[in-house]
This record gives structure tokens, sequence and C-alpha cells, in this order.
């Protein structure tokens, strides 16, 4: 969906925000208000994620990050209960994908087990390991 809209962002910039995904500045008042956190607390969860995408900006095209809104509440809503894992955590996440390396199913279980384990949803344990929360 190449194209401008008017001089203020490109097509491809308005459609990512009708995704959720906004600059930084607009994204981190969104995170906050949705995740009743800090601005502070939403600032950090949007870097640490960092940007998903970028789009052409102004009547100049600059080249502006969006950051994913979801990603970053989901993110916020996570840190007490990633805090509370235990320190090898991420190894043993690591150790379930070598054993079971070709196996979906098997990796879901394991997943699974070890979320039960820790007491925390399943969701929030692999999206923390994947999406390197814990950094």
């Amino acid at each position: 969906m190449a194209g401008y809209d008017g001089y203020s962002k490109s097509n491809n910039a308005l459609l990512a925000e009708s995704e959720g995904k906004l600059p930084l500045s607009r994204a981190i008042t969104e995170v906050a208000r949705i995740a009743g956190c800090t601005r502070k607390a939403a600032r950090e969860s949007l870097l640490a994620i960092g940007p998903s995408e970028w789009h052409h900006t102004s009547k100049h095209y600059n080249r502006t990050d969006y950051y994913d809104v979801a990603a970053a509440v989901r993110r916020v809503h996570a840190q007490p209960l990633l805090a509370a894992l235990p320190s090898d955590w991420k190894a043993r996440m690591t150790a379930i994908r070598t054993e079971h390396s070709g196996h979906p199913d098997q990796i879901n279980a394991a997943d699974s087990q070890l979320a039960v384990e820790y007491g925390v949803p399943v969701e929030t344990l692999v999206s923390a390991y994947y999406e390197a929360w814990d950094e």
C-alpha cells in the first residue's frame, strides 16, 4: 500500500497505526494508559522490545520507528512474574528446544510443564524467551 496520505505520513504508516503500532512518543502514552503503569515503565518496555518496523513520515520522508503497543503492554504485565523466576529459566527453555528440535508438539508440552512448575502462563514464558524480555 505504497504512497502518501497528504504530507504527514505514508499509507503504510497509517496501516501500522491501525494495527496498534505507533511512534515512540505516542506509544509511551498508550502503553502507560493500557497497562496502568508510569510513562517511565512504558518507555523502558518499548525500548527493551525495540521498534517492530519503520515508516516514512512528514513531507521530508523522515524514517520513523514504530513500536508494537500490545507487545509492550504484555511485557509490562509480565515483569512481576518474570522477576520471580529462578535464574536458570532461560537455560531450561533453551535445553527444551535443543532436546526436542524439530518436534514442536514436544516443545509445547515441555513449555506447558515448565510454566506450571513456575506458576506463570505459558504464553508469558514463551514470549519472554523469544522476545528476550529479561535482558
